[in-house]
């Protein structure tokens, strides 16, 4: 599949800072219009009363996992480190 690709670059959400700052030098922003990116923090959802939101993994049973990874088994081959 990777051959039949358009030349994508897929950006991870846990290093978004970095990899957004240096895809835009790649794409030929200067260096000094970006740099700011890297100073930004995180932006997270904000807790609630009853505290934090549930990680992603509370809504889904063995069996839903399952099956999406099954369904979605093209992503979960070129994004590895997702499936947990």
């Amino acid at each position: 599949y990777e051959k039949d690709m358009y030349p994508v670059k897929f950006l991870r959400m846990e290093r978004l800072n970095q990899e957004l700052r240096d895809a835009l030098v790649d794409l030929g922003y200067p260096e000094d219009d970006v740099e700011f990116i890297l100073c930004l923090g995180r932006i997270v959802p904000p807790e609630t009363k009853d505290g934090p939101p549930p990680r992603w993994e509370a809504f889904y049973t063995p069996e839903l996992k399952a099956q999406v990874r099954r369904r979605e088994r093209l992503l979960f081959s070129m994004f590895p480190e997702y499936d947990r």
